[in-house]
């Protein structure tokens, strides 16, 4: 329903103002900006979840930043199923599609790998490693199977989940690290963000289908495999850094403006 809002132009909305507002926990409705469910832990009036991963079973992952808590969430009846405090400060999370565990990559500058993480248990039960001065991004394919990962190397990953193994790097066509990573709907195609481009790549073959020129911080894909969101960079500080791709053409469909920086 946003994506369809954002078509109309309608830039200036609840909607795009959500990126920022879902650092409160709250989920926004697609249309009318109207507040679904807000999200209160143990610390009712903090606002710095600075970190959120939404699955498709209805559970919700978020990280706060001052006291490293993760905590999991039912987002039907909005109630906590689990917190903890993590060991280290997160760069960035992925949920799994089961809600159960979650890929977690810190921001040690000396540690170049990212890790399976229970989230019932509090513990690591696997660590991905392959990637050269730090991984900035992680994601889970859409059947839990997989993962892919973007580092400072400028290259992205596509990992097996049960074994720890790389399967393919996609290297040689980024410039800059790679911030953001996802996978399509359908788990076939994969793009990948940087502070200069972004690019949509064939998960079988491991090569490029088209390259956008987009700052990218974050990335997601929509339903239906179509179209793309790309959140620019939070250095760079463009205008309308929130833009719209159709992924199929190749074309910006839409900035979306509202965001300064």
């Amino acid at each position: 329903e946003w994506l369809e809002e954002a078509k109309k132009g309608q830039g200036e909305t609840e909607e795009t103002k959500s990126l920022y507002n879902l650092a409160r926990k709250i989920i926004k409705e697609g249309r009318d900006g109207r507040c679904i469910r807000i999200f209160t832990g143990s610390d009712k009036d903090d606002p710095s979840s600075r970190l959120l991963s939404l699955n498709s079973e209805s559970k919700l992952v978020s990280f706060r930043g001052y006291d490293w808590k993760i905590e999991l969430w039912d987002v039907k009846t909005g109630k906590p199923i689990n917190s903890f405090k993590h060991k280290q400060q997160i760069k960035a999370i992925s949920l799994s599609p089961t809600g159960s565990d979650a890929l977690i990559t810190t921001i040690l500058s000396n540690d170049d790998s990212f890790k399976l993480w229970n989230l019932v248990t509090d513990e690591c039960i696997r660590t991905f490693a392959g990637h050269n001065k730090g991984t900035y991004s992680v994601c889970f394919s859409p059947d839990g199977s997989k993962a892919l990962s973007g580092g400072a190397d400028c290259t992205m990953k596509l990992w097996d989940i049960k074994t720890g193994s790389c399967i393919r790097t996609f290297n040689n066509e980024h410039t800059t690290s790679v911030s953001a990573v996802c996978f399509s709907p359908d788990g076939s195609k994969a793009l990948s963000g940087s502070m200069n481009e972004m690019i949509l790549w064939d998960i079988a073959t491991g090569l490029r289908v088209h390259t956008f020129k987009s700052k990218t911080d974050s990335l997601p894909c929509s339903p239906d495999g179509n179209k793309a969101l790309s959140v620019g960079s939070r250095i760079s500080m463009d205008e309308d850094s929130i833009k719209l791709w159709d992924i199929t053409g190749g074309n910006c469909s839409r900035p979306i403006p509202g965001h300064v920086n």
